[in-house]
């Protein structure tokens, strides 16, 4: 669920499944995507990374049209692409941003497996 509007604070509830559990994160943000990314992080806590770009581009013409979006993340030198298609932004975004965060947590646990061992 994700609020926004001109006079009031952008918020966004999330429910993702992790470990067979469903989990919920609730924040604020500048926006309902900044709002939406950051409870997306309270429930996955993925390592420290910096966003490199963010794009959205409209697939076809009209009202219906699919947006598709493109988040990159870093960590460490390393890039992290996610994409997400939908007729809603938001949750285009949504998708986008969980796809590069997978990445990114899938990497850095291969990373920290290799230096258990």
């Amino acid at each position: 669920v994700i609020n926004s509007g001109n006079i009031i604070t952008a918020t966004a509830s999330v429910r993702l499944e992790k470990d067979g559990a469903t989990i919920e994160g609730i924040s604020f943000g500048d926006g309902p995507i900044d709002a939406a990314f950051k409870a997306i992080d309270q429930i996955v806590k993925p390592h420290n990374h910096a966003f490199e770009n963010f794009t959205i581009h409209s697939i076809s013409e009209g009202k219906d049209t699919l947006g598709d979006v493109i988040v990159k993340l870093s960590m460490d030198g390393q890039y992290f692409t996610g994409k997400g298609l939908s007729t809603d932004i938001l949750e285009a975004s949504i998708v986008a941003y969980i796809n590069a965060v997978n990445k990114l947590c899938a990497s850095a646990a291969k990373i920290q497996e290799n230096e258990v061992q």
